[in-house]
């Protein structure tokens, strides 16, 4: 899921460039199974010397194969689906990560084996309007909840997350040509963002490069 808020006049992202918009962009993982920069690279390496399933046999292996996991499973419903950023951002003084997800929970799929996202989602937004909730989790324990390392879950037990905004989804018909040329050529940066939400960590700032 990506997010692009427009008309943020004479503002200016972390680089010190004006922009006149920010972008969020989330998953459904709340964790990453390549949390840290090292971890990555170690992955991207695996995969170009062709033993890409050696990452998955050491040590971290079964953990990694078990966020991997849970990121990959097939959703049956793109407005049912919960999604995070997870990677941590800046809020002013606060670090956070972010959460989106229906306020009325939405069911259903379509038998379509591979549009069936889309398919289910137009039949959906024809018929109705959907909200989405975007909360927050702040960090509290700077340990239990690293910043450099994305594979860590920050508890919900010792951080809540709490709503911060309702995106409103109006009835529509998107599924038109004109709507799919200008999606196609969107761009979404998780750095084209006010310094006050800065992306944090080593993930992002290899997003940054």
């Amino acid at each position: 899921l990506a997010l692009k808020v427009e008309g943020v006049p004479g503002a200016q992202n972390a680089a010190g460039e004006p922009i006149s918009e920010q972008d969020f962009v989330f998953i459904t993982a709340n964790i990453v199974p390549f949390g840290t920069v090292i971890s990555f690279r170690d992955m991207i390496v695996a995969y170009a010397n062709g033993s890409g399933m050696s990452w998955f046999t050491n040590p971290e292996g079964p953990r990694r194969a078990k966020i991997t996991n849970e990121i990959v499973d097939t959703a049956d419903n793109f407005l049912g689906l919960t999604f995070h950023s997870s990677t941590p951002y800046r809020l002013g003084p606060h670090v956070v990560k972010l959460r989106v997800r229906a306020v009325v929970p939405v069911v259903g799929t379509h038998p379509d084996p591979n549009n069936h996202l889309r398919i289910i989602s137009s039949i959906q937004l024809n018929a109705r309007s959907a909200t989405l909730e975007l909360a927050v989790q702040r960090q509290r324990d700077p340990q239990a909840q690293p910043v450099e390392d994305a594979s860590v879950e920050w508890s919900e037990a010792d951080s809540p997350f709490e709503p911060v905004a309702c995106i409103h989804i109006p009835m529509q018909d998107f599924d038109e040509e004109e709507r799919n040329r200008i999606a196609e050529n969107l761009r979404f940066d998780p750095w084209n963002t006010l310094e006050a939400h800065r992306p944090l960590g080593g993930l992002n700032r290899i997003r940054a490069v």
